[in-house]
């Protein structure tokens, strides 16, 4: 007994009390797929898309918006806001710019004064040349 720091555990008497109250693995794999079957039924029924109230699109059709040509009906002022030129209020809408031909030149998308998304471009011939982001100009 000198020589052992630990003494040896004693035997435990009889059945272990988990032996007597654990299932087999055949069940536990039944409950397993009972949870998975369930996890793939249950799951897409809450989380779909119905659920979710998305907001409606806040950007029209260019075509649709009031256009105003930019070098003759706006303004750029002080505080950096597109207006129509004798309006206190910020422009909203389409503005263009033209070809001295009369083709057009370039489309901006306008709201409360901010132009925002792409610029559309054309070249004299009409062709595109290729939308551009207002900060790429």
């Amino acid at each position: 007994m000198a020589d052992d720091k630990f003494p040896a555990p004693p035997e435990p008497t009889g059945d272990f009390p988990a032996a007597r109250s654990s299932l087999p693995p055949f069940f536990w794999w039944i409950f397993a797929a009972i949870a998975v079957i369930s996890f793939i039924f249950f799951l897409p029924s809450q989380c779909g898309m119905g659920n979710i109230e998305t907001p409606s699109p806040s950007v029209t059709d260019p075509d649709e918006q009031p256009v105003a040509n930019q070098e003759t009906e706006l303004e750029l002022r002080k505080d950096q806001l597109w207006y129509k030129i004798d309006s206190e209020k910020p422009f909203t809408g389409a503005a263009i710019e033209k070809h001295p031909n009369g083709k057009l030149k370039s489309r901006t998308l306008v709201k409360d004064g901010i132009s925002f998304g792409l610029i559309e471009e054309w070249d004299v011939n009409g062709s595109v040349v290729g939308p551009k982001f207002k900060d790429e100009l």
